[in-house]
């Protein structure tokens, strides 16, 4: 994944590609896809293609809610792992 930096630097842009459950979803030029909740958008235009810099709270915030589901992804799969494991150990007696 790109930094953060990347995708909004040299005027760069993002691109509206769809709405769903209260979110309008924006893509960056390098692909990244992110939310921007309806709730937050007060009376503000929110146009088809704008400049990437203008969203780069919404880019940051779904940048943290996918490192936040990576590290708990991983908790879980290391637990699952040793589970395994000691039911091999322990089958093995």
């Amino acid at each position: 994944m790109n930094s953060i930096k990347d995708m909004v630097k040299d005027g760069k842009k993002v691109v509206f590609i769809r709405f769903k459950e209260g979110e309008l979803w924006y893509r960056t030029e390098c692909g990244f896809e992110f939310p921007v909740p309806v709730e937050d958008t007060g009376t503000a235009t929110f146009l088809p293609e704008d400049k990437a810099m203008l969203f780069m709270r919404y880019i940051r915030k779904h940048i943290a809610f996918l490192d936040a589901a990576k590290t708990e992804h991983d908790k879980i799969g290391a637990a699952v792992d040793m589970d395994a494991f000691f039911a091999d150990v322990r089958a093995s007696k």
